[in-house]
């Protein structure tokens, strides 16, 4: 099971799984230049009918959510997008939500995104929670898999959906 997330006094999140911080001074900033701009994006979307993002990582959302923002912003932005993550030790909604705080123009995505993510069965310590899938989203239960199987089921998810389009 996923060990609670520690918050620093000053409002940082702190992993005590990797004793370190989530995340940099400023995570927005650095999603939307590292993760956004590095990507290209949203240029490289532009006119596109839709758009895919293979993340490694999801942490506590920074980059999904500075994805989706720019995406709903940008009026040349693909009629669909794609965006897959995935993440080894998902964080609960009250975490995501919190870390969201810092950021009130993402809010009110954060709190969609956080109304989807429920706890499984209690007696089922080996995933703490997952993203239930909108319409059309297709999820990976990868609590009985390891590493080299979960990335080879993601791949081939990824596949059929590159090659249903």
């Amino acid at each position: 099971m996923n060990p609670p997330m520690d918050w620093l006094p000053d409002g940082t999140p702190y992993s005590p799984r990797f004793g370190d911080r989530y995340h940099s001074e400023q995570p927005l900033a650095q999603a939307r230049e590292v993760f956004l701009h590095g990507c290209g994006l949203p240029g490289a979307w532009a006119g596109a009918a839709q758009w895919r993002i293979l993340e490694t990582g999801f942490g506590l959302g920074q980059n999904f959510l500075a994805t989706w923002d720019a995406w709903r912003a940008d009026p040349d932005r693909p009629r669909l997008l794609h965006f897959v993550s995935l993440e080894a030790w998902p964080v609960s909604s009250t975490d995501l939500l919190r870390a969201a705080t810092r950021y009130p123009e993402l809010l009110p995505l954060a709190e969609q995104l956080a109304a989807q993510v429920t706890r499984r069965d209690a007696k089922d310590s080996s995933v703490v929670n997952f993203t239930k899938a909108a319409s059309g989203v297709v999820t990976l239960d990868s609590s009985d898999l390891d590493f080299d199987q979960t990335v080879a089921a993601a791949l081939v998810i990824v596949t059929k959906v590159l090659n249903r389009d």
